[in-house]
Protein backbone atom coordinates (compact mmCIF):
# COMPACT_ATOMS: atom_id res chain seq x y z
CA UNK A 1 0.00 0.00 0.00
CA UNK A 2 1.33 3.16 -1.15
CA UNK A 3 -0.31 5.84 0.86
CA UNK A 4 0.71 5.02 4.84
CA UNK A 5 0.18 7.92 7.24
CA UNK A 6 2.05 7.76 10.82
CA UNK A 7 -0.28 9.54 13.38
CA UNK A 8 -0.31 10.14 16.78
CA UNK A 9 -2.97 8.01 19.21
CA UNK A 10 -4.90 11.40 19.41
CA UNK A 11 -4.77 11.91 15.99
CA UNK A 12 -5.96 8.32 14.99
CA UNK A 13 -9.24 8.62 17.41
CA UNK A 14 -10.29 11.98 15.36
CA UNK A 15 -9.68 9.69 11.74
CA UNK A 16 -12.22 7.34 13.47
CA UNK A 17 -14.82 9.46 15.05
CA UNK A 18 -15.16 11.94 12.14
CA UNK A 19 -15.87 8.42 9.36
CA UNK A 20 -18.69 9.13 7.96
CA UNK A 21 -21.32 7.02 9.16
CA UNK A 22 -21.56 4.70 5.65
CA UNK A 23 -20.69 0.34 6.15
CA UNK A 24 -17.20 0.12 5.53
CA UNK A 25 -14.74 -2.49 5.11
CA UNK A 26 -11.36 -1.70 6.88
CA UNK A 27 -8.05 -4.17 7.71
CA UNK A 28 -6.80 -3.54 11.35
CA UNK A 29 -3.66 -4.59 13.43
CA UNK A 30 -4.25 -4.77 17.22
CA UNK A 31 -2.57 -6.23 20.19
CA UNK A 32 -4.25 -7.66 23.06
CA UNK A 33 -3.93 -10.24 26.23
CA UNK A 34 -4.34 -13.81 24.92
CA UNK A 35 -7.09 -15.57 26.44
CA UNK A 36 -5.71 -18.49 28.80
CA UNK A 37 -6.52 -21.21 30.78
CA UNK A 38 -4.70 -20.57 34.17
CA UNK A 39 -3.83 -24.87 33.90
CA UNK A 40 -3.10 -26.89 30.69
CA UNK A 41 -5.89 -29.07 29.92
CA UNK A 42 -3.67 -32.25 29.05
CA UNK A 43 -1.35 -32.46 32.39
CA UNK A 44 -3.10 -30.32 35.36
CA UNK A 45 0.03 -28.19 35.45
CA UNK A 46 0.78 -24.58 35.32
CA UNK A 47 2.02 -22.97 32.06
CA UNK A 48 4.67 -20.62 31.91
CA UNK A 49 2.38 -18.01 29.76
CA UNK A 50 -0.18 -16.81 32.42
CA UNK A 51 0.46 -13.13 30.32
CA UNK A 52 0.70 -13.80 26.89
CA UNK A 53 -0.10 -11.44 24.52
CA UNK A 54 -1.15 -11.82 20.67
CA UNK A 55 -0.79 -9.60 17.35
CA UNK A 56 -3.63 -9.73 15.51
CA UNK A 57 -4.15 -8.96 11.61
CA UNK A 58 -7.71 -8.89 10.61
CA UNK A 59 -10.14 -7.70 7.92
CA UNK A 60 -13.50 -6.32 9.71
CA UNK A 61 -16.51 -4.38 8.30
CA UNK A 62 -17.05 -0.76 10.48
CA UNK A 63 -20.21 1.12 10.58
CA UNK A 64 -22.49 -1.82 11.11
CA UNK A 65 -25.96 -2.30 12.81
CA UNK A 66 -25.65 -5.66 15.51
CA UNK A 67 -29.29 -6.54 15.18
CA UNK A 68 -29.78 -5.32 11.81
CA UNK A 69 -26.92 -7.86 10.80
CA UNK A 70 -28.98 -10.61 13.01
CA UNK A 71 -32.13 -9.97 11.29
CA UNK A 72 -30.67 -9.84 8.01
CA UNK A 73 -28.87 -13.43 8.34
CA UNK A 74 -32.46 -15.03 9.64
CA UNK A 75 -34.06 -13.83 6.76
CA UNK A 76 -31.84 -15.47 4.35
CA UNK A 77 -31.59 -18.84 6.59
CA UNK A 78 -35.06 -18.51 6.03
CA UNK A 79 -36.14 -17.83 9.79
CA UNK A 80 -37.98 -16.14 11.76
CA UNK A 81 -36.81 -13.20 13.28
CA UNK A 82 -38.58 -13.97 16.74
CA UNK A 83 -35.96 -16.39 17.16
CA UNK A 84 -33.13 -13.62 18.15
CA UNK A 85 -33.37 -13.25 21.63
CA UNK A 86 -31.40 -10.42 22.75
CA UNK A 87 -28.77 -11.27 25.13
CA UNK A 88 -26.90 -8.99 28.37
CA UNK A 89 -24.56 -6.54 26.51
CA UNK A 90 -21.59 -7.07 28.81
CA UNK A 91 -19.68 -3.94 27.17
CA UNK A 92 -22.62 -1.23 26.79
CA UNK A 93 -20.63 1.49 24.38
CA UNK A 94 -21.38 5.27 24.68
CA UNK A 95 -20.68 6.63 20.94
CA UNK A 96 -19.01 9.69 20.94
CA UNK A 97 -19.75 10.03 17.23
CA UNK A 98 -22.28 9.65 14.71
CA UNK A 99 -20.92 6.36 13.49
CA UNK A 100 -21.16 3.33 14.90
CA UNK A 101 -17.18 2.44 15.18
CA UNK A 102 -16.07 5.54 18.15
CA UNK A 103 -17.06 4.98 21.88
CA UNK A 104 -16.22 5.01 25.10
CA UNK A 105 -16.42 2.25 27.98
CA UNK A 106 -15.91 3.10 31.55
CA UNK A 107 -13.86 5.97 30.58
CA UNK A 108 -11.76 4.27 27.72
CA UNK A 109 -11.45 4.67 24.23
CA UNK A 110 -13.34 1.64 22.17
CA UNK A 111 -13.08 1.02 18.64
CA UNK A 112 -16.22 -1.48 17.58
CA UNK A 113 -15.88 -3.58 14.26
CA UNK A 114 -17.27 -6.67 13.26
CA UNK A 115 -15.02 -9.78 12.22
CA UNK A 116 -15.42 -11.02 8.15
CA UNK A 117 -16.46 -14.29 8.28
CA UNK A 118 -14.25 -15.43 5.34
CA UNK A 119 -11.43 -12.66 5.53
CA UNK A 120 -8.00 -13.12 6.63
CA UNK A 121 -7.92 -13.20 9.90
CA UNK A 122 -4.58 -14.35 11.51
CA UNK A 123 -2.10 -14.28 14.65
CA UNK A 124 1.01 -12.24 13.71
CA UNK A 125 2.47 -13.56 17.23
CA UNK A 126 2.82 -14.12 20.66
CA UNK A 127 5.05 -12.39 23.62
CA UNK A 128 5.59 -13.31 26.72
CA UNK A 129 5.80 -10.04 29.48
CA UNK A 130 7.48 -8.23 26.16
CA UNK A 131 9.48 -11.55 24.79
CA UNK A 132 8.51 -13.34 21.49
CA UNK A 133 7.18 -16.51 21.56
CA UNK A 134 7.47 -18.81 18.92
CA UNK A 135 4.25 -20.36 17.87
CA UNK A 136 5.75 -23.84 18.28
CA UNK A 137 6.33 -23.29 21.82
CA UNK A 138 2.69 -23.11 22.33
CA UNK A 139 1.54 -25.59 19.65
CA UNK A 140 1.43 -28.51 22.12
CA UNK A 141 -0.01 -26.89 25.42
CA UNK A 142 -3.83 -26.98 25.50
CA UNK A 143 -4.31 -23.42 27.22
CA UNK A 144 -6.19 -21.74 25.03
CA UNK A 145 -10.29 -21.64 25.53
CA UNK A 146 -12.66 -23.69 23.64
CA UNK A 147 -15.22 -21.27 21.46
CA UNK A 148 -18.42 -21.84 21.43
CA UNK A 149 -21.60 -20.45 19.39
CA UNK A 150 -24.22 -18.53 20.96
CA UNK A 151 -27.41 -19.58 21.13
CA UNK A 152 -29.18 -16.53 21.36
CA UNK A 153 -29.13 -15.66 17.69
CA UNK A 154 -30.94 -18.36 16.38
CA UNK A 155 -28.79 -18.87 13.44
CA UNK A 156 -27.04 -21.78 11.94
CA UNK A 157 -25.03 -20.92 9.27
CA UNK A 158 -22.88 -17.72 10.01
CA UNK A 159 -22.92 -16.57 13.26
CA UNK A 160 -23.01 -12.53 13.50
CA UNK A 161 -19.60 -11.65 15.79
CA UNK A 162 -19.13 -8.02 17.02
CA UNK A 163 -15.93 -7.16 18.49
CA UNK A 164 -14.74 -3.99 20.85
CA UNK A 165 -11.06 -3.27 20.98
CA UNK A 166 -10.01 -0.98 23.37
CA UNK A 167 -8.13 1.76 21.59
CA UNK A 168 -5.01 1.71 23.17
CA UNK A 169 -4.23 -2.07 22.08
CA UNK A 170 -4.99 -0.50 17.83
CA UNK A 171 -1.54 -0.59 16.24
CA UNK A 172 -2.60 0.47 13.17
CA UNK A 173 -5.87 0.40 10.52
CA UNK A 174 -6.53 0.80 6.88
CA UNK A 175 -9.79 2.53 5.90
CA UNK A 176 -10.22 4.01 2.37
CA UNK A 177 -7.21 3.04 1.25
CA UNK A 178 -5.28 4.84 3.58
CA UNK A 179 -3.02 2.95 6.15
CA UNK A 180 -3.05 5.07 9.14
CA UNK A 181 0.25 3.34 11.45
CA UNK A 182 0.19 4.84 15.45
CA UNK A 183 3.48 5.90 17.02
Amino acid sequence: MKNVKFVSRSEAWNVICNLAPVHTFTFLVYSVLARVTKKDRKTGENHDYPNLKKTVAMQTSINSDYKTRIENQLVREGKDLSEYKKGKNTMPIEFVADNKVAGEFNGKKVFCHFPIKNGKTRVIGYSHEGIEVQKSALKNLDIFPKAYKPTNQGIEEKEVKINKLYFDNLISFTVNKVRYVIV
